[in-house]
């Protein structure tokens, strides 16, 4: 999706939060209900709302694809975003097919994942692992794995065999898929410098790697959206308060808090907004990390990314189980993840028994700028240790990119 289409959606976005916050004010008075979309319903799952399947496909876009043709050749996509939505577009719909079509996913040896790598073959590696299950769903894959939540951080349709392959953690799996076309030939964006590390060092301790010759990288000028006032006005509409009217109180700091009588609001002088509210005591559903991120990522993500600029909000853990459930979320952009100054993630979600109790957001928009020469990936890792990129958001209205250890990670 182009930049220009995506700004065209974020502004029609806003508009129908403005006439949310409108209708709000007009039926409800300075709280409505829009908040019980953040309870779970006490059977048939939760009640916030369906996804048209665009969105979900949004949320299954990794952050590196490999094309492998017949010949060994490779195009890959990591840290040009524009690049990424391109193959994303063009592979999106074969992954989703092979997904559809897998049967029983069974261990596999490490050899025949690599094999699987080196021959004709699209590969998409996410930042962060998520459920296999719940990729599937994004990706409109319509059989159940019988996986469990098998956390996935790579999975690779190879052509040769009509197999799908998964990584997960050090383990390897695969399954055999419906017989797919759409075999690709990339010889003519084929650069040399493109190679995973285990094709170049047997001894790596990140050997799925995929190098790449770039090295230059974007500074990001960042800004907060709530400076704007029709921003401000719309986001509170998404959390049931008419921000037309004034707060309830403001803190010594500056901070705007929104008091009801089923939940608190409060959004600070830097961007972060805080939801609060708490548990019925009558319910005792306990809710599923897929259930649970989806519930999250309705409440959460799709309101931070209609206000982003070019960033991208994408799933990057959960934590506990069954009754208390805590999603977090993170901002993207040109491959590398942002770290923020005073929050630990964009979006932290908290649901205990099946109801959002607790969300922290923190909105920030994002955009672009000129680039900065890092080292090459090659000359990080002869430096010592493995690496990833991210942009260090100081607060001062630009984030810069470095390369930070990833220990752990394959």
């Amino acid at each position: 999706m182009s930049r220009a289409a995506k700004e065209k959606i974020k502004t029609a976005l806003i508009a129908v939060l403005l006439v949310t916050a409108v209708l709000l004010a007009q039926f409800t008075g300075i709280f409505g209900e829009l908040t019980e979309g953040f309870k779970r319903a006490p059977a048939g799952g939760a009640s916030a709302p369906i996804d048209d399947g665009t969105v979900s496909v949004e949320a299954a876009r990794p952050t590196v694809i490999v094309v492998t043709d017949a010949a060994g050749a490779r195009a890959v996509a990591k840290y040009d975003s524009a690049a990424v939505d391109t193959v994303y577009e063009r592979t999106v719909s074969l992954m989703g097919e092979a997904l559809s079509s897998a049967d029983e996913i069974r261990r596999c040896p490490e050899d025949e994942w690599r094999q699987a790598l080196s021959r004709s073959n699209v590969m998409f590696e996410y930042y962060n692992a998520a459920p296999l299950e719940l990729i599937g769903k994004w990706l409109g894959a319509q059989n159940g794995f019988d996986v469990g939540e098998l956390p996935v951080s790579r999975l690779c349709f190879a052509w040769g065999g009509s197999k799908l392959y998964f990584q997960s953690g050090d383990g390897f799996y695969r399954a055999e898929t419906a017989s797919l076309g759409g075999e690709v030939s990339v010889a003519g964006e084929y650069r040399a410098e493109n190679a995973y590390q285990f094709e170049l060092d047997a001894d790596s301790s990140a050997p799925y790697l995929i190098l790449t010759a770039d090295a230059h990288h974007p500074t990001l000028i960042t800004s907060n959206p709530f400076e704007r006032t029709e921003n401000t006005t719309a986001i509170l509409a998404a959390f049931g308060v008419d921000g037309t009217q004034k707060a309830g109180y403001t803190e010594s700091d500056g901070t705007q808090v929104y008091v009801s009588n089923v939940f608190t609001v409060s959004v600070s002088t830097d961007g972060i907004l805080t939801y609060h509210r708490s548990a019925a005591t009558n319910d005792s559903n306990a809710i599923g990390v897929v259930d649970g991120v989806e519930l999250a990522r309705v409440a959460a993500q799709r309101v931070l990314d209609a206000y982003s600029g070019d960033a991208r909000v994408r799933f990057s853990g959960a934590s506990g189980t069954g009754n208390k459930l805590t999603v977090t979320f993170d901002y993207f952009l040109a491959g590398g993840r942002v770290f923020l100054p005073k929050s630990d993630n964009a979006a932290a979600v908290t649901i205990t028994n099946g109801t959002i109790t607790e969300m922290t957001l923190c909105f920030r928009a994002y955009a672009a700028d000129a680039e900065t020469m890092l080292l090459p990936e090659r000359q990080t890792l002869a430096a010592g240790g493995d690496f990833r990129l991210g942009y260090s958001d100081a607060g001062g209205g630009v984030a810069s990119p470095f390369w930070y250890a990833a220990e752990g990670e394959k």
